[in-house]
């Protein structure tokens, strides 16, 4: 009986193995990666060959999911048959100053048996992919020490080395690996792709299948029958759910195949080797944004692009910039806290077969700080309103967050200072100024169909009293042009400083307002500067470390 990659339902030749040759295989979801390590293990355990794992997961957990295999890991490593290794050192350095023949050496010292199915997952780490020449040498020496040793090596890289980036460098390294595959999902479907195989029975180039999961996870290629369609899944947990307790708190008829958990404390545990599975999460008023954030990120770092997070809130709305990190922090989608749960379903049900899409932010950290409303709020002389609003934009442009900046130009025979203490803003990072004609709004985290509304709430008094109109800049060019062109006059005429007057609500204007009976257009020229737009035009928009050991006896 030949070993095989595990895929069932392979044409012959396109995922069997040839004894002393390696193989290459890419998983573009982590939770693939562990579950195919336990089934290549298990494979060769029942055709009677000995096994070696190298994984870079714990030893338990490889033992827990041969179980589920029915294989007793256990007993297979007191009968010498199953050897389980783990890393314990730093495999980078190591390998950087003894080279892949150190890796060799050790698992020979450490009794690898010859004739043995060698799995390393995840081999990520054991090549140095800064450097060709040393990854092809590596390669070599691993292929050498399995036709030495007659063993049949397979490599399971995960998503820790991007896909396209693993691809490119696994290609410079084909003369090494029989055969090389990647397993990937597209979202609506997964695929085992070949770039080539050469297996006992033929030699494959450039082939794809669809692949299905059955009900215990092991993937399988699709036929065009209407019976496999019927039983197979896009992923093997694409119908799983787990869900907060909150999340569902107080809703009826809650599925009963929903896994609820009382909290997130042990939350990434618990999913454990999720696919695609849907992780439902709440957030309400005693709940503490940054913790929700941080499960949300750590949980798609973890999982991949396939699970689906969804978070509903349960309470007060979420601003727009919160639910903006939410999202660029690895969220598929918010749902707001009117939503009942038959809504949360079928909002679930559009997600399934698809993929996050959205450029996961690099850095946890400075993804909240571009989320955070800028320290100063409220009136700000007209400098600093400038300086401060130019980089609370450039943070928030790392979310793709909207901004919006809006010119009141005011009436005539109306006092700067009546028109600045209407100006009522109450939410974090709103600012607002004057030059000589104009009162401006800076609106954080203010989409650009939002800004009637807001700029309605603002003032205490109607607009039309103050105002004889308006030029709004939601495009983040023409905000940054207004802005440059507001400082550029700062630098030839002094403008009034109100802070005092309005801190201590004096009600004095502190600029004489034009005689009654003035008269100033409607709707005030543009500014001839470019860049400067009117209001109504379109926006822009095995980690493998040494020194290895043997984890079980």
């Amino acid at each position: 009986m030949s070993l095989s990659a595990g895929v069932a339902g392979l044409p012959a030749g396109s995922d069997s193995l040839s004894p002393r040759a390696l193989y290459a295989v890419t998983m573009s979801h982590g939770p693939l990666l562990q579950s195919h390590a336990a089934r290549a293990a298990a494979a060769a355990l029942r055709a009677g060959q000995p096994v070696a794992v190298v994984c870079g997961f714990p030893a338990a957990a490889l033992l827990s999911a041969l179980k589920r295999l029915g294989v007793d890991g256990d007993r297979e490593c007191r009968r010498g048959s199953l050897q389980v290794f783990e890393p314990t050192g730093d495999w980078a350095a190591l390998l950087d100053r003894y080279g892949a023949e150190r890796v060799v050496d050790e698992l020979d010292q450490l009794g690898v048996s010859n004739g043995s199915h060698l799995v390393l997952a995840p081999a990520d780490a054991a090549f140095n992919w800064r450097n060709a020449k040393a990854a092809i040498r590596q390669a070599g020496a691993y292929h050498d020490w399995c036709a030495d040793r007659d063993l049949t090596g397979l490599f399971l890289f995960g998503p820790a080395v991007p896909p396209v980036a693993a691809q490119v460098s696994l290609r410079m390294l084909s003369e090494s690996f029989a055969g090389i595959a990647h397993l990937r999902g597209d979202g609506a479907q997964f695929h085992w792709d070949i770039e080539h195989w050469r297996g006992p029975e033929a030699t494959v180039i450039d082939q794809s299948y669809p692949v299905g999961f059955d009900g215990q996870g092991a993937p399988f290629v699709l036929r065009d029958s209407a019976s496999e369609s019927k039983t197979a899944r896009r992923a093997p947990d694409e119908d799983d759910v787990f869900s907060t307790q909150e999340a569902v708190a107080g809703d009826p008829d809650v599925p009963e195949s929903w896994r609820l958990l009382p909290d997130r404390a042990d939350w990434l545990d618990t999913v454990g080797d999720a696919v695609a599975a849907t992780c439902l999460l709440d957030h309400g008023p005693s709940r503490n944004l940054r913790e929700l954030a941080r499960t949300v990120y750590d949980t798609r770092l973890r999982f991949g692009n396939a699970l689906k997070i969804v978070v509903r809130i349960r309470g007060q709305r979420l601003r727009y910039n919160d639910e903006l990190l939410l999202l660029r922090l690895g969220a598929n989608t918010v749902i707001p806290s009117d939503a009942s749960l038959v809504d949360v379903r079928a909002r679930i049900g559009t997600l399934q077969g698809k993929l996050y899409s959205r450029e996961l932010a690099d850095d946890f950290d400075q993804a909240v700080l571009a989320a955070a409303p800028p320290p100063a709020g409220g009136y700000q002389p007209p400098a600093s309103f400038s300086a401060v609003s130019k980089d609370a934009m450039t943070r928030a442009e790392t979310l793709g967050m909207e901004n919006a900046l809006v010119r009141l130009h005011i009436m005539p025979n109306v006092p700067h200072l009546d028109a600045l203490s209407a100006c009522r803003l109450k939410r974090p990072g709103d600012l607002f100024t004057a030059d000589d004609n104009s009162v401006y709004l800076f609106l954080f985290a203010c989409r650009e169909t939002d800004i009637d509304a807001t700029v309605d709430r603002v003032f205490s008094a109607p607009l039309a009293e103050l105002f004889e109109g308006q030029t709004r800049f939601a495009n983040s060019d023409n905000i940054r042009s207004a802005l440059d062109e507001l400082a550029a006059r700062l630098d030839i005429t002094p403008m009034a400083d109100f802070s005092s007057q309005l801190s201590s609500g004096e009600a004095t204007p502190a600029v004489k307002a034009a005689p009654a009976g003035t008269v100033r257009s409607a709707e005030p020229a543009p500014p001839t500067r470019p860049g400067y737009v009117p209001a109504g035009l379109p926006r822009t928009v095995v980690r493998l470390p040494l020194p290895l050991r043997g984890a079980l006896a």
